[in-house]
């Protein structure tokens, strides 16, 4: 590629360009500027505590994120009693706004936030899951 680096990223803020960012061009991952507002819309607001975030080509997977709701049957269980979509893990958990990388015994809580990399799943999976 153009560049020295071993992994490169771009930030697509033009939907109409993301075709000059490209492996041809040195760039492993392009992620639109739009991608989350563009999932928030197809969902309609106020209808989704899931949302997608990006898609990393390179890597094959998704970046999917979900907010535990107060009805959730995930409050207040063991991340490990959760079903998982086959090939989905999850990546970390935002609480009151710090990140925490959760192991098995991790309990979920109202309001949190899951960030969940996937190769597979679609937000309904996840949903399933969760919600």
């Amino acid at each position: 590629g153009l560049f020295t680096e071993r992994r490169a990223a771009t930030l697509i803020n033009t939907p109409n360009n993301p075709g000059l960012f490209d492996s041809k061009g040195g760039v492993d991952v392009r992620v639109s500027s739009g991608a989350p507002v563009t999932s928030w819309i197809e969902e309609g607001p106020g209808t989704a505590d899931t949302v997608g975030l990006l898609r990393l080509t390179h890597a094959g997977v998704n970046l999917i994120e979900t907010v535990i709701g107060p009805q959730s049957r995930t409050v207040d269980h063991r991340l490990e009693d959760i079903p998982l979509p086959p090939g989905t893990v999850v990546a970390a958990v935002i609480r009151a706004g710090t990140p925490v990388v959760p192991d098995a015994t991790y309990v979920l809580h109202a309001d949190d936030e899951v960030l969940l990399v996937t190769q597979s799943a679609v937000r309904q999976d996840i949903e399933r899951a969760f919600q």
